[in-house]
């Protein structure tokens, strides 16, 4: 499997992905991780990349900021567009819906891949390797669904509350039409929360009191609020 990811310390992490699945299934799996500003920067290194993809059985591109951040991404997605099974991740949907039937995987497995990764941590990675060989290898790997680390909090354009009880008191005393509103805590971690903050300052402006919830203890089409 060969990930493009978006930082020095997602690569450090795909390292140490890399590490530990070899111990706990050695000869079996090669992890390699290109970061994509150093393929944007070092021509050479970005062939070479070109080459391990082409010998790769998966190709996992993770760019939380935008597929625009990656400069090179156009041209390798034209190279390898159909003729490489493929997952990508970007922090703005609006660029995967279109691209998405191209990746000659399902829908479904796209979500499963989708839930590891918003998931987090080295146990939920090496699980999604292990359903994601069975899936595209027709390999029997055992291996356990994504599991996930509790996160709620209370949020406001200026971010978490941080006295959710005070907070909480003064939305029960207000007299104005209240409007619960419910995120995927994915969009306050990527840092995708313009549109949230958006909605908020409308519902004020609309003479309504929002209570935004951030958490990650629900499922979502595609992990939206």
């Amino acid at each position: 499997i060969v990930y493009l990811v978006q930082s020095s310390q997602d690569e450090a992490f795909y390292g140490e992905l890399d590490k530990k699945i070899k111990e706990s299934f050695p000869q079996q799996f090669n992890i390699i991780s290109y970061e994509c500003s150093e393929l944007d920067n070092d021509k050479k290194l970005y062939e070479r990349s070109k080459l391990d993809i082409r010998n790769s059985d998966f190709l996992i591109i993770d760019v939380r900021g935008g597929l625009t951040y990656f400069n090179r991404f156009k041209d390798l997605y034209d190279e390898f567009c159909g003729k490489k099974k493929m997952f990508i991740l970007s922090g703005i949907e609006d660029e995967i819906v279109p691209l998405i039937n191209d990746f000659q995987i399902s829908l479904s497995q796209y979500s499963k891949i989708e839930d590891y990764i918003r998931a987090g941590g080295i146990d939920n990675y090496i699980n999604k390797i292990l359903y994601i060989s069975n899936e595209i290898l027709s390999t029997q790997y055992s291996f356990k669904e994504p599991k996930y680390t509790k996160y709620q909090c209370l949020y406001t354009p200026d971010g978490p509350v941080k006295d959710e009880e005070e907070y909480l008191k003064n939305y029960i005393k207000s007299t104005k039409t209240k409007v619960g509103v419910i995120v995927h805590e994915h969009r306050l971690r990527d840092n995708d929360m313009k549109t949230v903050d958006e909605l908020y300052n409308s519902i004020i402006r609309n003479g309504g009191e929002p209570l935004i919830l951030v958490t990650n203890t629900i499922s979502s089409s595609r992990h939206g609020a």
